[in-house]
Order: C-alpha cells, then structure tokens, then sequence
C-alpha cells in the first residue's frame, strides 16, 4: 500500500503536492492542474481546477497497480467536499468517523471535516476509478453570493455558513444518474485553452446544483423509494445505449425489455431519475447530437437526420427550432460563412 499524506494551505496546492509525493512533475495552463500518474504507481491522470467564486473541480481517472491511500489535510481553508464516483470504487474514511465509507458507481459522498480533521480516500488496487469532486472553500463561496447565506434554507446554511469548521457534516447517497451524465460531459471536453475553462466553470457550477438538490431531497426522505439499485443500473444501461444508438434506435417496448421492467415502469424510472420520459429523454439526446454535428460543419441537415435516427427533415428542423430557438439551416449556415471566414487570407 501507498500513502500520501498532503497538507493543503491554499486552493492551489492538491496537485503540487500530491506531484511531489509521486516525484514527477505536473502541467498547469490557465489555472487547470493536471498530472500524469507515474508508470510506477500505475495509469491515468488527475486534474484540478478552482475558480473565484470558491468552487474547485477535481477529477480522477485512474488505476493504481496496489491501494493508494491519499490523506488531505485542510490546514487554513476548511473546505465542503462533494465526491462522486462514476465508475469503480473509493473509500473515504476521517479522523471523526471511526466507520469508513465505501461509494461505487453514481454514489456519492459529502463531506466537511471538523477544523483539524483529515479526510482520506482509498483507492484500491487494479481498480479503474472515474471520480469527481466539487470542493467549496465557504469564505470565498459566501462572498461571491448576491445575497446573505443566511436567507437560504437552514439544512444549506449549516453546510456553509461554519466557516470555521465547528462541526463536521458528512453524508452519502446513492444513484444520482444526472450528476453522472454531466461529469461524462466534464471528461469528454475536447476543448482547449480559454473555452474549456469556461466550460469546466460552469458544468462545476451544475454539478453543484444538481448534487445540492439531491442532498436536500436525500435529507427529506425523498429520494426514489420505489426504485430498486437493479432498477437504477438497468436505467442507467438504457440510457447509456440510447446516446451511443441514436441512428438504429430500438423501439421502446424493446429498450423496456432491455431493461428487464414493463414500458410503464421504464416511462416512470426515466420520470423520477432524470425528470423526463423516456420519448423526452430521446428526443434531447437526438437534438443535443444534432446541435454537435451541425456545429461541426461536416455533414449536410440530410445526413444529420438520418445519423441521428429520424427520418423527417422537417420533423427535425421542427423540433430543433423549439428546443433551441432556430432553424437547423440557421446554423449550418453560420458554420460555413465562419469557416470561410477563417480561410481568407490577410
């Protein structure tokens, strides 16, 4: 087993450190961290980011040929952290629990040690780990907000406003599939340079919403009783067979048998976990899909609709123009006179 025990005086200091401790180096552009995990310890990348209004977007993707103990010790900030696992698992464990925490796939854990605690997350051996965490350093949060944090509902006051870390909150959940399906988009950003930081600023900003607003229906005793976690996996295998099969979808009575549940139940799970039916579901999945393609201006709207698995072009450019508020022939045609733009020459 590895260890590595990193004290973290400022916002900047995760990946520094925790390069040292490997004894390798680490890349820094426009503030985002990354660091390549040493062929010694094993594969993947960790990367981090903070941005001024307090929030900090960590991301691991990850496998270490033995377990590797990683102890944060916050030293002046006393940080908010929401972990969520995507994939694999991790176990997180601090100095005020003597019990430790175990989250795999699409569960998560918060976290907001006492002042002088740590907070260790175990990453266990030849386990791929996908996993994300959203960490608020509360000074800088509450002042970036156009209000006082005392006009928010206690259980988020009591999270944020102990600035001085008196006590400590700690609290796991499981299956939040949305938070899932933003942190994929988080990992799979192709974009560079000052694009990407803004993306990267804005999904931490959604990632935060989405896992606050599961916290709250967590702590109400509102959190999906009636579905199972074969039920949660099963969607989660539909839903992740829709995006990549938009072009020969099957039909919805086949996806429900995919599921291993009746189309009614499939209709409800899709309501309750994503706040859409399944038929809603598809439809922004196809439109999202469409919006990439003509934004690439490679294909013709015919060869979109026909990749993204309809067959009616105006059908298409219908419900395009609904979602987004313009014509698909609106867009491709911004992209060409952008490109032709791009190739002259001065």
């Amino acid at each position: 087993m590895h260890r590595f025990n990193i004290d973290l005086q400022d916002v900047n200091d995760f990946i520094p450190k925790l390069a040292a401790q490997f004894k390798i180096g680490y890349r820094c552009k426009l503030s985002e961290y990354t660091l390549f995990i040493p062929n010694s310890l094993g594969k993947g990348k960790i990367t981090a980011i903070n941005f001024y209004n307090g929030l900090g977007l960590y991301t691991f993707q990850c496998t270490f040929k033995e377990e590797v103990e990683m102890e944060l010790r916050n030293v002046v900030i006393n940080p908010v952290r929401l972990v969520h696992c995507l994939n694999g698992k991790v176990i997180n464990s601090h100095t005020g629990l003597g019990e430790e925490i175990e989250i795999g796939n699409h569960e998560h854990y918060f976290i907001a040690p006492k002042s002088g605690e740590s907070h260790v997350m175990t990453f266990p051996a030849n386990t791929e780990v996908e996993l994300c965490y959203i960490e608020i350093d509360r000074i800088k949060f509450k002042k970036s907000l156009p209000f006082k944090l005392s006009e928010v509902e206690p259980l988020f006051y009591t999270l944020f406003g102990d600035v001085n870390a008196l006590q400590g909150k700690y609290h796991s959940g499981k299956f939040s599939l949305k938070v899932s399906d933003i942190i994929r988009e988080v990992f799979n950003c192709e974009e560079t340079g000052f694009p990407r930081i803004n993306f990267l600023r804005a999904k931490s900003l959604e990632i935060l919403s989405y896992m606050l607003s599961r916290y709250r229906k967590e702590k109400d005793g509102d959190v999906y009783q009636n579905l199972s976690r074969r039920d949660y996996k099963a969607v989660d295998r539909v839903s992740e067979h829709i995006n990549q099969n938009l072009k020969n979808l099957e039909t919805n009575p086949q996806l429900a048998r995919m599921a291993g549940m009746n189309l009614n139940k499939l209709q409800r799970a899709f309501q309750t976990i994503y706040g859409q039916t399944l038929n809603e579901f598809i439809r922004d999945g196809r439109l999202s899909r469409a919006l990439s393609l003509l934004s690439e201006g490679e294909k013709t709207i015919s060869e979109i609709v026909e990749e993204i698995g309809l067959n009616s072009r105006s059908y298409f450019s219908k419900i395009f123009k609904n979602k987004y508020g313009v014509l698909p022939r609106e867009i491709q045609k911004h992209e060409s006179s952008m490109f032709l733009q791009e190739g002259e020459t001065i």
